[in-house]
């Protein structure tokens, strides 16, 4: 949606329109997944659908959302908030003969 639209609708809408762009916009739609919620109306579509096509699909996502409720993970917990960061102690440069330094590959990452 263009920079212009987006104006405009907040400026009509003010604070109930909301517009995210990126992991952003994910994490957001993620977090306010309620597993609970979802696992009910999933339970529901494969009890009383007719469609083979649909209570297959439906079976696969309750599959994941029963997986996730057990574990006690979030689905927002797959974007990541915080990159971690391996110290250089731990990526150490080694001095080699002629003076040249060698790096371990884990530093061409940085």
């Amino acid at each position: 949606m263009p920079e212009s639209r987006v104006r405009d609708l907040r400026a009509r809408f003010g604070n109930v329109f909301k517009a995210d762009m990126g992991a952003e916009a994910f994490y957001e739609i993620l977090r306010r997944i309620d597993l609970d919620q979802l696992a009910k109306e999933l339970w529901r579509e494969v009890r009383h659908s007719r469609n083979k096509i649909k209570k297959k699909k439906a079976i696969k996502r309750l599959r994941l959302v029963e997986a996730l409720r057990k574990s006690g993970n979030r689905p927002e917990w797959v974007i990541l908030t915080v990159l971690p960061v391996i110290p250089p102690e731990l990526r150490p440069m080694v001095q080699l003969d002629g003076g040249r330094f060698a790096t371990s590959d884990l530093n061409d990452l940085y």
